[in-house]
């Protein structure tokens, strides 16, 4: 693969609609290919909207650990999240199905 594979879906939920307000953000990134350990997720907000020196990132899948290593850009309008797998699925030899992705079974 020579580049990565685009999103299926993008949706963002937010706490506060109220103009200017310091609010939460959540995420939901639909991927097309399944995910190992080590990808990683750039994700960059149009202006006026920055990300904060505390924001975290927090696997919300059973696919993902709860807290994902994460790092904003100094000028805070990027964060950069790694995908680290919960520690159940660390070490398993897991089939996939090319096409979809899909986990088929474990070889275990």
């Amino acid at each position: 693969m020579d580049r990565a594979a685009t999103p299926q879906a993008i949706s963002y939920i937010r706490e506060s609609a109220q103009n200017g307000a310091i609010t939460n953000y959540e995420f939901a990134v639909q991927t097309t290919n399944y995910l190992i350990e080590g990808d990683q997720l750039l994700m960059k907000l149009p202006e006026p909207v920055y990300f904060s020196e505390d924001s975290e990132c927090i696997g919300r899948s059973i696919n993902l650990r709860n807290v994902l290593p994460c790092a904003v850009s100094v000028d805070l309008s990027r964060i950069e999240i790694n995908m680290t797998l919960p520690m159940v699925n660390l070490g398993r030899n897991l089939e996939f199905d090319g096409d979809s992705g899909r986990q088929l079974q474990s070889t275990d």
